[in-house]
């Protein structure tokens, strides 16, 4: 069994209040950035989701444990994303995915009206 010390949670309490910092940086300045363009309001949600993903993974890999349970951490996550992503097509993440491409495709507007089989709508 390992014993930590407190001088090995140094790096990652440096890590963790870093990525916290860049997160809200990043937060700050995307939604600066976006502002003027609520139509891309889903792509500034996927971007923050993004790095907070990134951010998840860097405070993993300066965790101060063993390179065993360090890779079964990453390994878990890598499942839990794979597993959303499988099972996306039949769930609510499918129409979420769906969601987000029509909206960052942008080939409906708002008044627009659609026909699809036999059913007609105004979007």
């Amino acid at each position: 069994m390992t014993h930590f010390s407190l001088f090995d949670f140094v790096p990652a309490v440096v890590t963790i209040i870093l990525v916290v910092g860049g997160i809200i940086a990043s937060n700050l300045f995307l939604v600066r950035h976006y502002q003027a363009a609520p139509k891309f309001r889903y792509r500034l949600h996927l971007i923050k989701i993004a790095i907070v993903f990134v951010g998840i993974l860097l405070v993993i890999v300066v965790l101060p444990f063993s390179e065993s349970t360090r890779g079964q951490l990453l390994s878990l996550i890598g499942i839990v994303l794979s597993a959303t992503i499988a099972l996306s097509s039949t769930t609510f993440v499918g129409n979420a995915m769906a969601g987000i491409m029509l909206r960052s495709l942008q080939s409906f507007k708002i008044g627009d009206f659609i026909r699809v089989g036999e059913n007609f709508g105004r979007v």
